[in-house]
């Protein structure tokens, strides 16, 4: 086991053992073994995926207000240009 599967809490020889218990081939085990070490995501891996999320909702927040605030405009300018219209 490396320093990299016990970090992440893969380990290694344990799931190997428990293949081989099943009734799994030795090269076999070892091969599902490293099949399931390649697909965990790390948990620093997470945290990176979280952060952007995040980001990317405050950016979406912040270009919802901005629409809005457009749209708040857009609906006073047109308000004005009937008034003056209809009483100018």
């Amino acid at each position: 086991m490396n320093a990299a599967d016990t970090a992440s809490g893969f380990d290694t020889p344990v799931v190997m053992r428990k293949l081989e218990a099943a009734g799994v081939d030795g090269k076999q085990a070892e091969t599902h073994t490293a099949a399931l070490h390649d697909g965990r995501a790390a948990k620093a891996d997470i945290a990176r995926l979280e952060e952007k999320l995040e980001e990317k909702m405050a950016s979406m927040a912040t270009k919802g207000d901005f629409y809005r605030a457009l749209c708040i405009q857009t609906g006073v300018i047109l308000a004005i240009a009937v008034g003056l219209k209809l009483f100018g």
